[in-house]
C-alpha cells in the first residue's frame, strides 16, 4: 500500500499499480487467538482463502496476518473490523456465509544508514552523510542532538552525494517521501577550538516518519550516532562508514559487517585500530582484514575476536602510515539468534 502508480499510499485500499504481496501467512483463530482453526500463505498476487469450521456458526472469530520480517503493517479494510495493533479482523461467523474481502495493507519498513566515526584536530569541522529510506509516501522530520553540546547542523543533501553543494541549506521543515525514494541530510559537526584531545562528542540523528492518510495516525522513530574524537592535529580526519549486507535479518541468519576507513585529512594516520564488538544477539563466526591494503599500510590482522559461536570484542590493528585520501576495509560475520 506504497501509493505505486499513482495510487493513495497507506488508505488500505489497492489502487495505482500497487501489487499484492506472496507467501504472507494467515492464521484463522478464535476471538482471543488462543486456538488456530485453519491456516494459509498468499499467493503472488495476495490472495488467501481460509475455511471456517461449521461448528463455529454464531462464534466471534479473528484472521490474523503474521507480518513478514521487511514489512509493516498501515491498515486494512473494511476499517471496522480491523485491528493494526494486532493486526487482525474480526468477525462474527454465521454457518454458510462468506467473509470475503478482508484486506491488509502492508509497506517495507523504512531504513537509515548506521552510524560513523571521525577523528577531527581542535577547530576542524567534520561531516556525516546519512540516507533515509521510507516505505511508503508519508513525510519525515529529522534533528540532531549533541551530547557534548559542540556546535552542529543538519543540511539537506538534496543530491545524495554526500557533500553539500551550493543551494543545499538547513534542513527547517518536513521533507514529504515518496516510497523507495532516499532522503538525504548530512550532519556537520564543529569541534570547539578549545577541545582537548581524546574529547568526545556523540550526535544523535532522529528520523521522525509520519505515514500519510494512515487511519489512525501512524508514526516511527529511527536513530543514529555519530562519534566525533579529538585527536592530535596534523589535519588527520579518519573516517569509519560501518554497513551491513542483511538489512532485515532473521533468526537463523547471517550478517557480514563492512567497516570502510578512510584518511580524510592532510596528514598521515598512524598506530591507527579499528575496535567492534558482536551486537545483541549474535554470535561470532569470522573477522578479517579485506585487500587490497590502504596505501601507506604495512600490515592489516585482526588482534583481537571471540571464539567461534561466542561474543565481545573484535580489534583490527593496522601498521605503517594510513596516507591522505587513502581507503580499505576490515569485515566480521555473525550468525543471528
Amino acid at each position: 500500500d506504497n501509493g505505486a502508480g499513482g495510487g493513495t499510499p497507506n488508505n488500505a485500499v489497492q489502487d495505482g499499480t500497487e501489487t499484492g504481496i506472496g507467501q504472507v501467512a494467515l492464521r484463522l483463530t478464535n476471538a482471543a487467538g488462543t486456538t488456530t482453526y485453519d491456516s494459509a500463505s498468499t499467493d503472488a498476487a495476495g490472495n488467501y482463502r481460509l475455511w471456517i469450521p461449521l461448528a463455529l456458526s454464531g462464534s466471534s472469530l479473528r484472521v490474523v496476518e503474521d507480518n513478514p520480517a521487511a514489512y509493516r503493517s498501515v491498515g486494512g479494510a473494511p476499517a471496522g473490523s480491523y485491528d493494526r495493533t494486532a493486526d487482525a479482523f474480526t468477525f462474527t461467523y454465521t454457518a454458510g456465509s462468506n467473509s470475503a474481502n478482508l484486506n491488509f495493507a502492508d509497506v517495507a519498513i523504512e531504513t537509515l544508514t548506521s552510524g560513523q566515526q571521525r577523528i577531527a584536530a581542535p577547530g576542524e569541522a567534520v561531516f556525516y552523510a546519512h540516507s533515509f529510506t521510507p516505505g511508503s509516501g508519508g513525510s519525515v522530520t529529522f534533528s540532531a542532538t549533541s551530547n557534548a553540546g559542540w556546535p552542529q547542523t543538519l543540511l539537506r543533501d538534496t543530491n545524495c552525494n554526500g557533500v553539500v553543494d551550493a543551494g543545499e541549506g538547513v534542513v527547517s521543515a518536513a521533507i514529504v517521501t515518496t516510497a523507495a525514494t532516499p532522503v538525504c541530510v548530512i550532519v556537520k559537526v564543529s569541534v570547539p577550538s578549545g577541545a582537548a584531545v581524546g574529547a568526545q562528542n556523540l550526535s544523535t540523528l532522529q528520523a521522525l516518519f509520519s505515514y500519510s492518510n494512515a487511519s489512525p495516525p501512524l508514526s516511527v522513530t529511527l536513530t543514529n550516532e555519530d562519534l566525533t574524537t579529538v585527536g592530535g592535529g596534523g589535519g588527520s580526519g579518519l573516517s569509519l562508514v560501518k554497513s551491513q549486507d542483511n538489512a532485515t535479518p532473521l533468526p537463523g541468519g547471517r550478517i557480514t559487517y563492512t567497516i570502510t576507513y578512510t584518511n580524510q585529512g592532510s596528514g598521515s594516520i598512524t598506530a591507527l585500530r579499528i575496535n567492534d564488538a558482536t551486537p545483541a544477539f549474535t554470535r561470532f563466526v569470522s573477522a578479517a582484514c579485506l585487500g587490497p591494503l590502504a596505501a601507506g599500510l604495512t600490515s592489516c590482522s585482526v588482534t583481537a575476536s571471540p571464539a567461534a559461536g561466542a561474543t565481545g570484542a573484535i580489534e583490527f590493528t593496522l601498521n605503517g602510515a594510513l596516507l591522505p585520501s587513502a581507503t580499505g576495509q576490515v569485515s566480521f560475520v555473525v550468525d543471528v539468534l
